[in-house]
């Protein structure tokens, strides 16, 4: 026995079975029941079969299910072919559905690969032609290196290169190192070959290897589940971190410090228009740490690069302020022509009383303050016709700032203020020519802009 629900046709909807007999019987008659449609509906594409179906809404009950699971067969719909997309200018009866005539439109026709293109793309597919292996005197980063499987290495070692008897081959596996010895049965010879060298006593590959990893910022376990996959031996995370802290922060912190001095060695004569921002990481009031950033705008090279830690300050707000002071230091022997930061506070007053250099705004900051400002504005019902001039007044604000190389505020403010007369449609201050597109011009008096 099994109960069901019918619909107003008086199809089967949702069947409840409470018996495997039964439950055979019914998957038996609705897949009867779904062929009689597929064959009836076969002049007639899906979509305009459910079209055709009147609506209706079941009249059934809820009952419980069974935990036992009972396949239940579904209609299986064709999906309809993709239409080529139909250009403004073209007809729908001159689109032909021929395959390469639609590649051919899809394709792009200036499209020109470049030889190092076709280059890669034959690369994995040809073989190399055999040149000679010579010693050029390469580092152990700059030589190639391959993959090579286990049986092709028990190949070369399996006999003897003096007696030409068999010889029994043993390995020691340390990360990415291979050590294998081999021993001839007949005369005794023993070799011993590692497939690269050691340094200070670790094996060299895993090095560079911790190093690709963090200095790519890839993912350590990710990249040794890719070696793991594909059987590559190699070190493990834990392996990795240690390397990490023994050798690669200390390289990292070597090589930092050097281009620095170079890069302010070199700059040391020049006007500098130095700017400085922080960097938190994470939004809001609870930072632990903060990064502050110090570049030289001209050479774009970025100077100084300080870390700050929240329990070395007051709180998380002060690390940016803490950050700029630590980079002072490092310019007393330079000229500094200018110095551009975002609006702090605590920076423009420090700035002001303690390094005393032109200090600048950045342009950036103070339009995205505007453009939040703005679109709050444009949230009210009565100022709403100010959301398409949003756009337009943030450029313009860009422009009365760039188009001013000498950085004169009262041109500066002149040139920003013709913005109120220009959304009003008075021209008399504007120094563009004839608009090519209107807009929805403000009236004046009808909205406080303040």
């Amino acid at each position: 026995m099994f109960t069901h629900i019918e619909s107003s046709d008086g199809d089967l909807i949702n069947p409840i079975f409470t018996s495997a007999k039964s439950s055979i019987t019914l998957y038996q008659s609705h897949k009867s029941l779904q062929l009689h449609k597929l064959h009836v509906s076969a002049s007639q594409t899906p979509t305009s079969w459910m079209n055709s179906r009147p609506p209706h809404r079941s009249i059934g009950i809820q009952s419980t299910l069974l935990t036992d699971p009972v396949p239940v067969p579904t209609l299986i719909k064709k999906a309809a072919a993709p239409r080529k997309p139909v250009s403004v200018c073209e007809s729908v009866d001159d689109i032909s559905t021929d395959s390469e005539e639609e590649n051919e439109a899809i394709a792009d026709p200036d499209y020109e690969p470049r030889e190092s293109e076709e280059e890669d793309m034959l690369a994995d597919d040809k073989p190399t032609a055999f040149v000679e292996m010579s010693d050029n005197n390469l580092t152990l980063l700059e030589e190639p290196k391959y993959l090579v499987t286990e049986s092709s290495i028990r190949n070369l070692f399996s006999t003897c290169p003096k007696c030409g008897h068999e010889a029994t081959c043993s390995k020691m596996v340390l990360g990415t190192l291979l050590s294998v010895t081999a021993v001839c049965k007949q005369c005794g010879t023993c070799r011993t070959w590692n497939n690269h060298p050691r340094v200070s006593g670790v094996p060299a590959l895993n090095i560079l290897l911790s190093g690709g990893i963090l200095f790519t910022g890839s993912i350590p376990s990710k990249v040794f589940r890719l070696f793991r996959m594909l059987n590559i031996q190699c070190h493990t995370t834990r392996t990795f971190f240690r390397h990490q802290v023994q050798y690669l922060n200390e390289a990292v912190k070597k090589t930092w410090d050097e281009e620095q001095e170079q890069l302010l060695a070199a700059t040391k004569e020049k006007e500098l228009v130095l700017g400085g921002d922080a960097r938190c990481d994470s939004m809001g009031h609870c930072a632990k740490f903060g990064t502050y950033v110090v570049m030289e705008m001209e050479v774009n090279k970025v100077l100084s690069l300080q870390t700050v830690q929240s329990n070395e300050v007051k709180s998380s707000y002060h690390m940016e302020l803490e950050g700029i002071k630590r980079s002072k230091p490092l310019f007393q022997d330079h000229n500094v022509k200018a110095l551009v930061t975002d609006r702090h506070r605590q920076v423009a007053k420090w700035i002001r009383e303690s390094w005393k250099v032109p200090h600048y705004f950045d342009c950036w900051h103070i339009v995205k303050g505007l453009g939040k400002k703005l679109e709050k504005m444009a949230k009210k019902k009565a100022l709403q016709p100010i959301r398409s001039w949003i756009k337009s007044i943030k450029y313009h604000l860009y422009w009365a700032v760039m188009s001013t190389p000498d950085g004169n505020p009262e041109v500066i403010r002149e040139k920003w203020m013709g913005c109120v007369e220009h959304i009003q449609n008075r021209h008399g201050k504007c120094q563009h020519g004839p608009l090519e597109k209107q807009k929805m011009w403000l009236l004046e008096g009808k909205l406080a802009l303040h």
